[in-house]
C-alpha cells in the first residue's frame, strides 16, 4: 500500500469495503427503513399520491429527514418537477425566486417583481397539471422559516384545480417545527396540513441492523463489530443514526490504526471518551499554576505543572507589589478567568456532592433517569437481609425473592417499572423461581397489544469487563427466548441490551449487591408500563 495512496482508500481496502459506510452526507443508496422510517416514507408518499398538498416530516437532528426526503425526489425524478429548498429564502421574493430556478424557469426571475414571479409560477403549475407532472416542494430545516416565508407557502398551496392541489408541499424539521405551527398565528397554516409523519430513534436491535445494513452496501462480508460492540454503540449514540454513523466510523480509523481486524467493544469505549465535551471541557480548562510567582507577559522557561485542585488560597505578599501576582497564565480577559473558576468550582462541588453521596444512603435509593432503582437493603422491593449475606458468602443466593418490583423515577408521560429475573453465578439458565415473572411479564403484553419490554441484562464485577458484557447480553437472551418460545411473544416485541457490570442496579461492593447485579431487569414500555 503506497504512502500516496489517500487515507480514506488505505481504510477501505484495509477492510475490503468498495466505499465509505458511514459518510456524513445524506446518500439515498445506504437509506436504512426502521419501523419509523419505512412509516414516514408511506406516509408523505400516500399524501403525494392523493395530492394532499401539506405534509410535515419532523424528527430530532440526525435522524436521517434528508436521507429520506432524497430518496422520495429521486421516485418521482423522471415524472414530476422537484424542488428542494435547504438554504432558507429570507424574504416572498426570494422565495419565489429559488422556486423558478429549482423547477427550470428559462426566465430571469431576478428582473421581475413579486407579482410577476407569482403569475409565472402560477403558469408554470398550470402547465405541469396539463402535462399530468406533479410539482413537489421540499423545504428542508423547516424549524428556521420565517412567518413571512410560512405564509408565502400558505398563499401558493391555494393553487389548485377541481380535481387536486397543483403544488405538493413538504416542511421537515426539527421538533421546533412542530412548536412553530402549533403557535395560533400559524392557525390557517395548520389546518392545510393534512398528514404530519415523524421519525423516532433506532432501538438496540435496529440499531444492530442499521450498522450491518451500511456495511454490506458498502461492501463489507464479514461481521466487522462484534455484538458488545454493536451494544455500546446504540448506548453512546441513542440511536441516532447521525452519532452512530460518526462513532462507527472514528471506531475504524481507531482499527485501522492499530491493525485490528476487527472492533469490539474497548475500540467503542475508547471512541466515545473522545466525544465526551464534559472530558474535553475538563481538559481544556485544566488549571496550569507556576511554580515562582510570575509577572505579567514575563517569559516561563519552564514548563508550568499541572494541579486539578488546590485547598488553600494562594498566598498574597505583605505588601502590594507593582504588578499582581498570577496563580495561572494569563488568559484573555477578566470574564474567562472568572468562566475558568466557576468550572473549578463547579467540578469541585460535584465531585464533592457525589462522594458524599455514594458514602450516604441516598445513593443506595436515588439512580439518574432510566437506571433507577431502588436498593434499600432489606426492603420488600429487593429481600436481600444481612443474615443471608453473611451465611452464604458472595454467593447470596435471591430465592425466596418473589416477582420483586423495582420502581423508577416517573417521567412526565409515563410511570414504567422494572421487573427482575436473578440468574446464579456466571449462569444464563432461567430457574423455575423465576417463571412466575415471565408468566406475569408475558401475560402483561398480551393485555397491551401494543406494548413492548426492553430485556436489560447485567452482570456482577466479578469478571473483566469484556465477559461481563457478553454475560449480561446472553443473559438477557436466554429470556428472550423463554418468551418467544414458552410464552408465545413475537421477538419484535422484545428489544435485548447488555449493560455488564458498568450499571450495576446495587453496588457491587458487598455479597448482596453482587447478587442483586447477576440479573435481567424487564421494562415494559408504551402503555403497559403505565398501568
Amino acid at each position: 500500500m503506497g504512502p500516496s495512496k489517500k487515507i480514506e482508500e488505505q481504510i477501505l481496502g484495509y477492510f475490503g469495503l468498495t466505499k465509505s459506510p458511514f459518510g456524513v452526507t445524506p446518500d439515498p443508496e445506504f437509506l436504512f427503513l426502521s419501523p419509523t422510517h419505512r412509516e414516514a416514507l408511506a406516509t408523505l408518499i400516500s399524501g403525494i399520491e392523493c395530492g394532499f398538498g401539506f405534509q410535515v416530516l419532523a424528527a430530532q437532528p440526525g435522524m436521517g429527514k434528508t436521507t429520506l426526503l432524497f430518496h422520495i425526489l429521486e421516485r418521482y425524478r423522471t415524472s414530476a418537477r422537484t424542488a428542494f429548498l435547504f438554504q432558507q429564502p429570507h424574504s416572498p421574493g426570494e422565495l419565489l425566486q429559488s422556486l423558478l430556478r429549482e423547477l427550470g424557469s428559462n426566465s430571469a426571475p431576478s428582473q421581475r417583481n413579486f407579482a410577476q414571479m407569482g403569475d409565472e409560477f402560477q403558469q408554470l403549475l398550470v402547465h405541469a397539471a396539463a402535462a399530468r407532472q406533479r410539482v413537489i416542494l421540499v423545504v428542508d430545516e423547516a424549524q428556521n422559516v420565517s412567518s413571512s416565508i410560512l405564509e408565502t407557502l400558505r398563499q401558493l398551496s391555494n393553487f389548485e384545480n377541481s380535481r387536486a392541489k397543483l403544488l405538493q408541499i413538504i416542511l421537515a424539521g426539527q421538533p421546533a417545527l412542530v412548536t412553530t405551527l402549533a403557535s395560533p398565528e400559524q392557525q390557517q397554516l395548520r389546518q392545510r396540513i393534512s398528514m404530519i409523519a415523524r421519525i423516532t430513534p433506532l432501538a438496540p436491535a435496529e440499531t444492530c441492523a442499521y450498522i450491518r445494513h451500511r456495511l454490506a452496501t458498502a461492501g463489507c462480508r464479514r461481521d466487522l463489530f462484534t455484538d458488545v460492540a454493536l451494544q455500546r454503540v446504540w448506548s453512546h449514540s441513542g440511536g441516532i443514526p447521525r452519532n452512530i454513523n460518526t462513532l462507527c466510523m472514528n471506531a475504524m480509523l481507531l482499527a485501522f490504526s492499530q491493525r485490528l481486524g476487527r472492533i469490539d467493544h474497548s475500540l467503542i469505549e475508547d471512541t466515545a471518551k473522545d466525544f465526551d465535551l464534559d472530558r474535553v471541557m475538563t481538559e481544556l480548562f485544566a488549571t496550569k499554576v507556576p511554580a515562582e510567582p510570575v509577572r505579567e507577559h514575563a517569559a516561563v522557561s519552564e514548563p508550568v505543572p499541572v494541579v486539578a485542585v488546590s485547598s488553600k488560597p494562594p498566598e498574597r505578599p505583605t505588601t502590594d507589589p507593582p504588578v499582581p501576582v498570577l496563580t495561572a497564565p494569563k488568559m484573555p480577559s477578566s470574564s474567562m478567568r472568572t468562566g475558568v473558576t466557576r468550572v473549578l468550582i463547579v467540578v469541585m462541588a460535584t465531585a464533592c456532592f457525589v462522594g458524599a453521596m455514594q458514602t450516604g444512603p441516598l445513593w443506595k435509593a436515588l439512580r439518574l433517569n432510566d437506571r433507577v432503582v431502588s436498593a434499600r437493603s432489606g426492603s420488600k422491593e429487593l429481600a436481600v437481609t444481612g443474615e443471608a449475606a453473611a451465611s452464604q458468602g458472595n454467593e447470596v443466593s435471591l430465592q425466596h425473592v418473589t416477582d420483586p418490583v423495582i420502581p423508577r423515577l416517573p417521567t412526565p408521560s409515563t410511570d414504567q417499572s422494572a421487573r427482575l429475573i436473578f440468574f446464579d453465578v456466571g449462569d444464563t439458565a432461567i430457574s423455575s423461581q423465576n417463571r412466575n415473572t415471565l408468566a406475569a411479564v408475558a401475560q402483561k403484553l398480551r393485555d397491551h397489544p401494543d406494548a413492548n419490554v426492553i430485556i436489560e441484562g447485567h452482570a456482577d464485577s466479578s469478571g473483566d469487563e469484556e465477559y461481563n458484557l457478553d454475560l449480561s447480553v446472553r443473559r438477557a437472551l436466554a429470556v428472550k427466548d423463554a418468551l418467544t418460545s414458552e410464552y408465545g411473544i413475537r421477538s419484535e416485541r422484545l428489544q435485548t441490551v447488555g449493560t455488564g457490570s458498568s450499571l450495576p442496579i446495587q453496588s457491587n461492593g458487598t455479597p448482596g449487591g453482587r447478587a442483586a447485579n447477576r440479573s435481567v431487569a424487564l421494562r415494559l414500555t408504551a402503555e403497559a408500563g403505565a398501568k
